[in-house]
């Protein structure tokens, strides 16, 4: 832990995993937005939503068959799901991409 120029604390590995977030490719239903992978605090999913047109998507087979859910009609809150909840979901084995917190390229490493 390191104090920045401001004398606030900062935690710079709390501050990398925060920035990581995950996307499946281009949402299926609007063909602009990302789909980026989320937990679901209640019910602990992960699970894929239109940056776009808010559509989520539960598995990855749901993006092929493109049946999707209305993720403003969830009343559940929901966070960037990390990289080690990813690994534990059915979308494993799903080719995931990487960003950094402007969303531009590809993430920090997980380890320094």
């Amino acid at each position: 832990m390191t104090f920045g120029s401001s004398g606030y604390r900062t935690d710079f590995g709390l501050l990398k995993s925060m920035l990581n977030r995950y996307h499946a490719g281009n949402c299926p239903s609007c063909r602009q937005g990302r789909l980026f992978l989320f937990r679901n605090l209640a019910t602990e999913d992960i699970y894929a939503h239109c940056e776009e047109c808010e559509w989520g998507y539960i598995t990855p087979g749901d993006i092929e068959a493109k049946s999707a859910f209305l993720t403003l009609l969830d009343d559940d809150d929901a966070e960037y799901a990390a990289i080690e909840e990813i690994s534990r979901s059915v979308w494993a084995n799903y080719t995931v991409i990487a960003l950094d917190d402007l969303g531009f390229g590809p993430a920090l490493p997980a380890s320094s």
